[in-house]
């Protein structure tokens, strides 16, 4: 069925399709990089730009593939570009990739190609997809290779309709590799596997359903054999973060975050409640981030009277229209909403009730919208299917509307103008003018470590600095490295935080080094050295957690 005013494309007919795909793609890729910013960002996207511009390995899963394209795209583009951008550009692409296979699949499903690329285009300007695609990160990669599944699913249903099961399960087959492939890019992209596979199943239940095993055997293997880039990586003296790439054992624990302690489903972290409001909170943000911050009733009032009633219109829309996509999209919303928050089993989000909960309950140390990411897809597509009942189908008109609304919310999600970015640019910069010749810099957060691993390992600058990552200490091949650098620097395997904080006091001492604490690590760090705190001086701000709320950082806490 096919909406009043909507010209949708016939049975097999590719180019309408390809149009959608490639208008969206480029619309998208040209917002991102707009959006995108030379400085280099805070928290892990410091540490993937480290990865890309030296084929280093992140923390765990350590997301191999991800670094291949990173560094890739890093190449192509640091001749022209500042290498904060290039790094970006990486995800600014997969996500622009993700955008144009989503409107490729809406239109294959009969969605005329105009309304396609409008729906893309919409869901892929929700406030943490843009947020994913403008930062050096493993979740634009992650979605790509997610909608890719969903995408490759939709061509084996295709294929089967038009009695051809030879190139039904060769799409199949791709959608076992994708799956194998998960792991080395993000664990996020599991979370399309229920959808995908029912897009994707034979639909003839009478009928006996002949599995190539043989294929869907070799292409997991093919696909699990990208977690060899990190054995060849860590073998090759590539820069490491965490864990010890070079070894089997390392690789293991690398691939199953072994050193990060999991909190299981029981008992939970937070009561069940506020864990499933968390993605409810996320879901009322994709569509207002950047709406008139300063009022806070706009975003609430824009949530109420648009974006529900629109969801609402989109739902009736898309199962009117098709059942089976409808049937997928919620399996996507469900297993990415209401799943992730019981498998993850998350602590109460930085900005989630205050003034309900206590204030010491525990917390993340950062918003976790982007676990979420497969759900608010989901959302915002049905969001897309209600813009396309407002317009009654016409293509022209839904393009106009989704772009006004992305033009009204682009200053918002401009990377340049975000408080966090100045912040942790200008902490980091200060850091390295102002610290004292071969000091050692105790690093307590991601914003003292990564930003300083950056400006060593890819930009060569203030390597007479000796970082310490005091969160990393009880890290074994942390350790190692630290000993390899600066022999007896690492404490003890076992030492406390007192203990291992005066060790490292100690060997400066021992060796005429300079201590200094980073600009976001000072009470923390003074609360573990206790009485010898007076020896430590500081560099860059004295705030003790990075500035803002929120995703800006206002609950980070240190590892320690």
């Amino acid at each position: 069925m096919t909406p009043a005013g909507a010209t949708a494309p016939r049975a097999g007919e590719r180019g309408p399709s390809r149009r959608a795909a490639v208008a969206t793609g480029l619309v998208l890729w040209f917002l991102y990089a707009g959006t995108a910013s030379a400085r280099l960002q805070p928290w892990d996207a410091a540490e993937f730009a480290t990865a890309f511009a030296v084929f280093g390995v992140p923390h765990p899963p350590g997301t191999p593939l991800v670094v291949v394209i990173g560094r890739a795209v890093f190449a192509i583009g640091t001749p022209w570009l500042a290498g904060p951008l290039a790094a970006a550009l990486a995800s600014a692409t997969c996500a622009a990739c993700a955008g144009a296979l989503l409107a490729w699949l809406l239109a294959r499903r009969g969605t005329a190609p105009g309304l396609a690329t409008a729906i893309a285009c919409l869901a892929s300007t929700a406030g943490t997809w843009w947020t994913a695609a403008t930062e050096p990160e493993a979740y634009a990669p992650a979605m790509a290779l997610a909608v890719g599944m969903l995408a490759a699913g939709n061509e084996a249903a295709r294929a089967d309709a038009e009695g051809d099961r030879a190139r039904a399960w060769r799409w199949r087959v791709l959608v076992a590799y994708a799956l194998a492939l998960a792991p080395a890019v993000h664990q996020l992209a599991w979370v399309a596997a229920p959808a995908a596979l029912f897009l994707g199943w034979p639909q003839a239940t009478c009928a006996r359903v002949d599995l190539p095993w043989r294929r869907m055997v070799l292409a997991g293997l093919a696909g699990a054999s990208a977690w060899g880039i990190l054995l060849v990586r860590g073998g090759a003296g590539a820069p490491v973060l965490m864990g010890d790439p070079a070894s089997l054992s390392g690789l293991r624990a690398i691939a199953t975050r072994a050193m990060y302690e999991s909190p299981g489903w029981w008992p939970r972290q937070a009561a069940l409640g506020w864990q499933v409001a968390m993605p409810l909170e996320y879901l009322h943000e994709q569509f207002t981030t950047g709406l008139v911050a300063s009022v806070g009733w706009v975003p609430g009032l824009v949530s109420a009277l648009v974006v529900a009633p629109l969801l609402v219109l989109g739902v009736r829309w898309w199962w009117r229209r098709d059942r089976a996509l409808t049937i997928a999209w919620l399996l996507l919303f469900g297993a990415g909403t209401l799943g992730v928050a019981w498998h993850l089993n998350l602590k109460l989000g930085p900005s989630l009730g205050w003034g309900v909960v206590p204030h010491e309950a525990p917390r993340e140390v950062r918003e976790r919208d982007t676990f979420f990411l497969p759900g608010l897809l989901a959302f915002a597509i049905g969001v897309g299917g209600g813009l396309a009942t407002l317009v009654r189908g016409r293509g022209d008109l839904a393009l106009a509307l989704a772009a006004a609304w992305g033009l009204l919310v682009r200053p918002g999600h401009d990377r340049d103008r975000l408080p966090a970015t100045t912040a942790f640019h200008d902490g980091l910069e200060a850091v390295l003018a102002e610290a004292p010749p071969r000091g050692v810099v105790l690093a307590a957060t991601d914003w003292d470590a990564f930003g300083l691993w950056y400006a060593q390992v890819a930009e060569g600058r203030r390597r007479d600095l000796v970082p310490v990552v005091l969160g990393l200490l009880p890290d074994a091949s942390y350790r190692g490295r630290l000993d390899a650098g600066a022999p007896g620097l690492a404490p003890p395997s076992g030492a406390g935080r007192a203990a291992a904080l005066r060790h490292v006091v100690a060997w400066a001492r021992r060796t005429g080094r300079p201590v200094v604490a980073g600009p976001w690590s000072v009470a923390t760090v003074r609360r573990g050295l206790g009485a010898d705190s007076a020896i430590v001086g500081r560099v860059g701000r004295t705030a003790s957690s990075p500035p803002g709320h929120g995703r800006d950082g206002d609950a980070a806490t240190s590892p320690w």
